[in-house]
């Protein structure tokens, strides 16, 4: 696959900055991961780091991650690619405030949330 740049590049890391939560804004909690803007910046203290993408905060949109960043890959998987997602985090936590703030997440046809329905071989 290849970069906008025109660089081959067989490993591109996004981050996903979550937002703090309601309960986290009343206790007087503060970002601690901010992110720069215009660039796939974040910064902590005064230590900046680079990556192919950011996502969440004020960032991209979160709602952008699949269509960026896993989209390609799974096109590519159908052309004889082979493609890995890795996913790092407190995958958890997340889960679980999304649960509490809508039941269900819709579905597609096939059962997958959402977000994977947008690929024409998830139907």
């Amino acid at each position: 696959m290849t970069m906008e740049h025109g660089e081959d590049c067989c490993v591109k890391v996004a981050v996903h900055v979550r937002p703090l939560i309601g309960d986290e804004k009343l206790q007087g909690c503060k970002d601690c991961v901010a992110v720069v803007p215009g660039k796939p910046q974040v910064q902590i203290g005064s230590h900046s780091f680079t990556f192919d993408h950011v996502y969440g905060s004020t960032g991209t949109p979160s709602a952008a991650m699949f269509d960026q960043c896993v989209a390609p890959l799974v096109d590519g998987l159908f052309q004889g690619y082979n493609a890995t997602v890795l996913a790092y985090g407190q995958v958890g936590v997340n889960l679980l405030l999304r649960r509490r703030r809508r039941r269900r997440a819709p579905r597609t046809p096939s059962g997958l949330p959402q977000s994977f329905g947008s690929h024409p071989m998830c139907h």
